[in-house]
């Protein structure tokens, strides 16, 4: 959050030119790619990166929404790397497997 500032003084710039819309989707874009998620996320499988969705609503209404570079992984998928990467046959059970994919282990 250390561009706080800089988002709220383009919002304060364009409120009187077209209610700050824009400033907002670009401070949302921003957040989506380099000055947030994508680098700051978790890079273990290089997956969380480009998950950014950004999207702005007014009263209501969707003025800006756009899906992430990298779609949301299926269970089969996250099962896979999850093999891919522990290929040793686990102690757990498959409840507690479940619950440990759950929290992203």
């Amino acid at each position: 959050m250390e561009n706080y500032s800089r988002y709220l003084q383009a919002y304060a710039d364009k409120l009187l030119e077209d209610g700050g819309e824009q400033s907002v989707v670009d401070s949302m874009e921003n957040l989506a790619e380099d000055g947030g998620v994508a680098t700051r996320a978790p890079v273990l499988y290089a997956n969380l990166r480009a998950s950014g969705a950004p999207s702005v609503t007014s009263d209501g209404a969707t003025i800006y929404d756009r899906p992430p570079r990298q779609h949301r992984l299926s269970e089969e998928e996250l099962k896979a790397i999850y093999r891919e990467h522990h290929p040793i046959p686990s102690k757990y059970s498959e409840k507690q497997l479940r619950y440990l994919w759950s929290r992203g282990f």
